[in-house]
């Protein structure tokens, strides 16, 4: 599921504007595998079972920041949820960049 979500995210980003969040050193091995680098290791107390989608996308987007990037919108992709159909990632993210012209793309799998 996590190669079938990074292939999605790629079919309309590029790999700099991919983040995909995780501290499992098998799926970091397993992504280095299919050439995507991970940009950095989920602090623990966001790889737990009570840990919410909200605090991952913080801590990603302050990471990014800290490096001097910075991004107006996120678009959460979730392995778990892949009954996705590539066309209307397609569509409804034209529609969102003819409506918000200044936003950037940032996926982030959890």
């Amino acid at each position: 599921m996590i190669k079938y979500s990074l292939d999605y995210a790629r079919s309309f980003a590029v790999d700099a504007d991919i983040c995909v969040s995780t501290d499992d050193p098998d799926i970091i091995q397993y992504l280095k595998e299919i050439d995507y680098q991970v940009p950095f290791v989920r602090p623990a107390y966001l790889a737990t079972d009570t840990a919410g989608s909200y605090g991952v996308i913080v801590h990603a987007v302050s990471y990014y920041k800290s490096i001097g990037v910075e991004y107006n919108a996120v678009v959460l992709l979730q392995p778990t949820s892949p009954f996705r159909k590539k066309n209307y990632s397609q569509t409804d993210w034209l529609y969102f960049q003819r409506k918000l012209t200044w936003c950037y793309l940032f996926l982030l799998q959890s």
